[in-house]
């Protein structure tokens, strides 16, 4: 599986449609095969889209995502995990390990309602999610 984590320095990035840069991770039998790192330009949105799936990516972890990306990737059967925060790495240590899933709907109705809880999510403090 070729999964997609928007990254900005060593974090995930706040904003999916803002990353500049996303790290390709083929992921077979729970270890990661191959690492990749590729830019990303924002300025056409379904471009970007577009480019991502054309990579083959088929799971995207990330921050926060606009509900109309969220559907256009949805359309394109590119799963997303998102409105996850903290470093990468840690990150996809919890996704290899199956401790991160897809807790809340893409659209995350609940996040303002129940804010955001933060430590011992994934078995380290520095990850969050949102509970909704």
């Amino acid at each position: 599986m070729l999964v997609g984590i928007p990254i900005f320095q060593d974090r995930i990035a706040p904003r999916l449609d803002c990353a500049s840069q996303m790290l390709l991770l083929q992921v077979e039998n729970g270890q990661v095969q191959t690492k990749k790192y590729v830019s990303l330009v924002w300025q056409n949105p379904l471009l970007t889209v577009n480019q991502i799936r054309e990579m083959g990516v088929e799971l995207i972890i990330c921050g926060a995502v606009p509900c109309f990306l969220a559907r256009i990737f949805m359309y394109h059967g590119i799963r997303l995990i998102p409105w996850v925060r903290g470093e990468w790495q840690e990150v996809l240590g919890a996704f290899l390990e199956g401790k991160l899933t897809s807790i809340c709907s893409w659209s995350c109705p609940g996040r303002h309602r129940h804010g955001w809880k933060k430590g011992n999510v994934f078995g380290c403090c520095s990850v969050s999610v949102c509970f909704c």
